[in-house]
């Protein structure tokens, strides 16, 4: 297994599909083809084998492949930004001008 393509799949998949203009489903998957296809056009030596190796040997487990072996997604979601119900989560926003229901509103401005 390579380090080197297991750091690529990790911060594209978990963090950065678009560093390679990867578009990633509501689950977190794309399509192995065109993951393979655009590292390779950034001039990232990788191939589907690879890919298949990394994901098999990876000993921190971060990536799953399809029963079908043509997709690939994250694991870890609770840790990456890509859930299986993602358009349903509402993501929370500390740097709102509004203050936040949930805490204590004592030291807001008065504005």
């Amino acid at each position: 297994m390579s380090k080197d393509t297991s750091k690529l799949l990790s911060y594209v998949l978990r963090h950065a599909p678009e560093s390679l203009g990867i578009v990633l489903d509501a689950g977190g998957w794309t399509s192995v083809e065109q993951l393979v296809a655009k590292a390779q056009q950034a001039g990232h030596r990788i191939d589907r084998a690879t890919v298949e190796a990394v994901v098999a040997e990876s000993d921190k487990k971060r990536f799953t492949l399809s029963e079908d072996g043509r997709l690939i997604r994250p694991l870890r979601a609770t840790q990456s930004r890509w859930t299986s119900d993602w358009p349903l989560l509402r993501r929370r926003t500390f740097c709102s001008t509004e203050p936040d229901e949930t805490r204590s509103t004592r030291s807001w401005p008065k504005g």
